[in-house]
């Protein structure tokens, strides 16, 4: 019998597919993702870390500014999808996914 990683797999997918579709709209988002051993789970932990290009007034030019930092696959699909909703209704086609 297989522990589930399946469907890791597929949240993966839809990760790469949401980030195609925000690019297709012209914003660029990166999910960047770093590894920890938990001592208290015993088992590898990954979190995410989701950034998006903005104009740093500080900076004068523009930077990644980390939007969005979890360890949950489900809430980085969740922020891309709200994410995308929010550049369709911005440019006037509110279509669901």
């Amino acid at each position: 019998m297989q522990k589930g990683g399946g469907e890791m797999a597929n949240l993966r997918k839809v990760i790469l597919k949401l980030q195609l579709a925000i690019l297709n709209k012209g914003v660029k988002v990166k999910v960047n993702t770093r590894q920890f051993y938990s001592p208290a789970q015993e088992r590898m932990v990954t979190c995410y870390s989701v950034t998006e290009r903005k104009w740093s007034e500080a900076k004068h030019r523009m930077t990644d500014q980390e939007v969005l930092k979890t360890c949950s696959t489900v809430e980085v699909v969740k922020f891309l999808v709200k994410k995308l909703e929010e550049l369709r209704i911005d440019k006037g086609t509110s279509n669901m996914i």
